[in-house]
């Protein structure tokens, strides 16, 4: 009857249920949703799980993104799975999901490390409009990350995800020196945080 619960919430996952149980995959992952944010329902991140699972299993790629995130943090951590979920999304089209397994392949988590599989990753969500995957490339080329340090690319890339309107990609912008053609400087210090720092928890956006 939605005691102790925002009437609102509970009517929003009552609907989610209705429909999830009347075969539409994508309200079995927003339900989902609502079950890890405990919004409308009481917070239970097993129920969360088991929709996301139903909702990946039937080719809703949220569901997989939000899978793998779970598998990814807290007591159902496991990496590698997340490393398949991820490969799932990103085979889907979801270039999000390309760039995530390319941070895992740059980082070694989950997956064996592997510079050259990370560029591609990131490459192909670039190519693919994840302004993410461009900002993390761009990290690769300026730090030298298991390819050769390029800066001018570094640069290229910044610019590129700036322009596509991911905000932290600007602050990466690298500016030709006047002292020389071929010196360079930063205009704000790198992020920090490692690979994984650029990424976004899927479930924060996925809509209600």
């Amino acid at each position: 009857d939605g005691e102790g619960i925002p009437q609102d919430f509970a009517r929003v996952a009552s609907l989610y249920e209705q429909a999830c149980d009347g075969g539409e995959l994508l309200a079995c992952n927003n339900l989902g949703v609502r079950y890890y944010r405990g919004e409308g329902v009481i917070r239970d991140m097993d129920r969360a799980v088991s929709l996301y699972e139903q909702a990946c299993d039937g080719g809703v790629m949220p569901g997989c993104i939000n899978l793998a995130n779970r598998y990814r943090s807290g007591g159902t951590r496991n990496l590698a799975r997340a490393a398949d979920f991820h490969e799932q999304v990103c085979d889907g089209g979801v270039m999000r999901g390309c760039t995530n397994l390319g941070n895992m392949y740059r980082a070694g988590g989950g997956v064996a490390q592997d510079f050259n599989r990370a560029k591609d990753l990131y490459e192909q969500a670039c190519d693919g409009g994840d302004m993410r995957g461009c900002t993390n490339l761009g990290n690769m080329y300026q730090a030298g990350d298991g390819i050769t340090q390029d800066l001018s690319r570094a640069a290229s890339l910044y610019e590129r995800a700036c322009d596509g309107g991911w905000r932290p990609a600007c602050a990466r912008s690298i500016t030709p020196n006047r002292a020389g053609p071929h010196q360079i400087f930063f205009s704000k210090p790198a992020l920090s945080g490692g690979p994984h720092a650029l990424e976004v928890t899927s479930e924060r956006h996925v809509k209600g």
